[in-house]
């Protein structure tokens, strides 16, 4: 069951740069309100549904979401459900500023809730909720921080400037703690998923500790989400999303 949960929150918690430019303001016009529904793999079957929201919030924020649910095997058997909400503002450079995360999880008779409020100001990121008392401390934050969910937009709005072999790295913030992430672009490709065809820009990310490796897909004739996440664990495929629809 750990493995389970652990698997379909992949894409809740994280789908989860050297020389990449950082994001600017032309980045606010690809910002429009969008719902994307994928289809949810483990170890190549069919497990779950999951749905990511961008949509306009109070006083010029943002809010976007993502939400996981198992439909079949063990994650519907267990009542699997993640929800993680994030609301942020674009500054004035046009980098993404984190104001308010909240993430919940449920599975048989374990529920987890983790929320988060950020002050710029002093950048710090305060925790709260369902932590470990060595997790609950304040998170010094950098220009480049994101949450799990938000690395899926930040790396959509990112894909866009970056060129074969380039890198680009962010601060992500985890139940409160944080690490850098790093994504190497590689050559734009055309893939097929259940939406259509796309042309598309793996950004791709190796953890040689954990021999897993993480590609996500992006196109500029979609709005900022994956086309496709595909993760490999030790050579084999363990999750993945496939996008059906865009509304």
């Amino acid at each position: 069951m750990k493995r389970l949960t652990g698997l379909l929150a992949c894409f809740v918690l994280a789908v989860s740069a050297a020389s990449a430019t950082s994001t600017d303001k032309r980045l606010e016009s690809r910002l429009e309100p969008f719902i994307a529904h994928y289809a949810v793999y483990m170890d190549g079957k069919q497990r779950g549904e999951s749905t990511i929201r961008l949509e306009r919030a109070r006083n010029g924020s943002w809010r976007y979401s993502v939400r996981a649910v198992g439909t079949s095997g063990m994650a519907r058997l267990a009542g699997f459900e993640a929800d993680d909400e994030s609301e942020f503002r674009l500054d004035e450079d046009g980098n993404l500023r984190l104001q308010h995360m909240q993430s919940r999880s449920h599975a048989l008779f374990k529920s987890r809730e983790v929320r988060a409020d950020f002050d710029w100001e002093r950048r710090l990121a305060n925790w709260s909720g369902d932590l470990k008392d060595d997790r609950r401390a304040p998170t010094v934050l950098t220009d480049r921080a994101v949450n799990g969910s938000l690395l899926n937009l930040a790396l959509a709005l990112d894909a866009g400037n970056l060129g074969d072999g380039d890198v680009i790295d962010y601060q992500m913030l985890d139940r409160g703690g944080s690490k850098q992430v790093e994504y190497v672009a590689h050559p734009l490709t055309e893939i097929n998923v259940p939406a259509g065809r796309f042309q598309a820009r793996p950004l791709r990310r190796e953890r040689r500790d954990k021999d897993r490796v993480v590609t996500a897909w992006y196109s500029d004739s979609l709005p900022p989400t994956p086309v496709r996440v595909l993760q490999i664990d030790a050579g084999d495929p363990a999750f993945e999303l496939r996008l059906l629809r865009v509304e």
